[in-house]
């Protein structure tokens, strides 16, 4: 094993050779461990589950949609007052969850770094293609996959948008079900590397993020039998890049699942492992 003073140091050409016989293999069609096997299939032996496809159902954090006038907003709200109309009190916002995710074992390896100052490395796959694309969908047909939401009070009088602190505040929704598709989608995952001081190499799953371009993507939200302030929310969210926003938050969301980067941690350390006992680590 490489000599280090400190758990600072870069990694030495050693545990480098290994990380680079573990990514290889990987990605190597002939091994049990081929992981787009085993993101489709799951891997029993080592508790893995399959991911293609599989769920996302947290909802994300809503993302504001700028480039509508306040009357527009102002028309998502309703309320019961027989007098002064009600007016928004935030910028509408787009939230994506109930997600369906298919082809993530379309999957293919783009590069292996190494960070000069820590022990940590970096790695990146594509996933997609313009036969397969990355998609996600809804659950079921009739699960929301996507909300709309306004803040909307009464205001005190016709003269200002101040809130009524008597009539209370409320939000005004409305959800529909949106598809999205893209072709290489971009996975990078950061990944720390812990050196013990007997016994094999381990890694922590740092954190991961997908990154595509919004002329490689897809996104359609259904807004038939919305209100039209609503349908005109939907067009912009699409125009402005909005939809594209949501639809990276979910694929983050999903990914940053404890239980994702949990299995994602479990193969690569039970790999190390096994390579770290054969003679390809020796060699190497």
């Amino acid at each position: 094993m490489d000599e280090r003073e400190n758990d600072e140091q870069p990694l030495g050409p050693f545990t480098r050779k290994i990380l680079e016989i573990l990514w290889q293999k990987l990605f190597d069609p002939g091994e049990s461990t081929y992981l787009p096997k085993i993101i489709r299939n799951g891997y029993p032996a080592w508790r893995l589950p399959s991911y293609d496809p599989t769920t996302y159902r947290e909802s994300t954090p809503f993302i504001p949609i700028h480039g509508m006038s306040l009357d527009d907003v102002d028309s998502a709200c309703s309320s019961d007052d027989p007098v002064l109309p009600p007016v928004s009190t935030t910028e509408p916002g787009l939230s994506v969850q109930n997600l369906r995710i298919t082809n993530l074992g379309v999957m293919a390896p783009v590069s292996l770094s190494f960070n000069d100052t820590a022990p940590e490395f970096t790695v990146v796959v594509s996933v997609g293609t313009g036969n397969e694309k990355f998609r996600v969908d809804p659950i079921d047909p009739d699960t929301p996959n996507f909300r709309f939401r306004v803040g909307c009070c009464t205001p005190k009088s016709f003269m200002t948008r101040d809130c009524d602190p008597d009539k209370g505040q409320w939000t005004s929704d409305a959800r529909g079900t949106w598809t999205g598709a893209v072709h290489d989608l971009v996975i990078t995952a950061g990944i720390r590397v812990n050196v013990p001081d007997t016994g094999p190499l381990t890694v922590t799953v740092k954190d991961l993020d997908a990154e595509f371009l919004p002329e490689d993507t897809t996104i359609d939200l259904h807004v038939e039998g919305l209100l039209p302030v609503f349908q005109n929310m939907a067009r912009i969210a699409v125009n402005e890049g909005v939809a594209n926003g949501a639809f990276k938050k979910g694929i983050n969301g999903f990914l940053n699942q404890p239980d994702v980067r949990g299995d994602l941690q479990r193969l690569i350390n039970n790999k190390l492992e096994e390579l770290t006992n054969s003679d390809v680590a020796r060699v190497g």
